[in-house]
């Protein structure tokens, strides 16, 4: 069976959108549009190619804000609603 990887949405696709506006020349965007699936693609496209079996843990907030595209959903995992505790995501992503 392959080795099961976890993955945080969130910090991936803000930092993939950061780091591909920087190399254009761009200016940062607002925190609403910061976020790329594509670098989320990118990462389970990595993982799966070297035998594992990734699983991408997303905030509510994110996948309400930009919906889950459909060539991820078999990897993504968007984590409830904790009242008080504003990164979930963080805490599904380490347990």
């Amino acid at each position: 069976a392959p080795r099961t990887v976890i993955l945080n949405c969130s910090n991936i696709g803000f930092s993939y959108s950061d780091t591909v506006t920087k190399m254009r020349g761009g200016q940062p965007h607002k925190a609403v549009e910061r976020f790329e699936w594509d670098g989320v693609r990118k990462a389970v496209h990595y993982y799966r190619e070297r035998g594992f079996r990734p699983i991408a843990v997303c905030q509510n907030a994110t996948a309400r804000r930009s919906q889950v595209p459909e060539d991820l959903l078999p990897y993504v995992t968007v984590c409830p609603v904790v009242d008080n505790v504003p990164d979930a995501d963080d805490l599904f992503t380490i347990r």
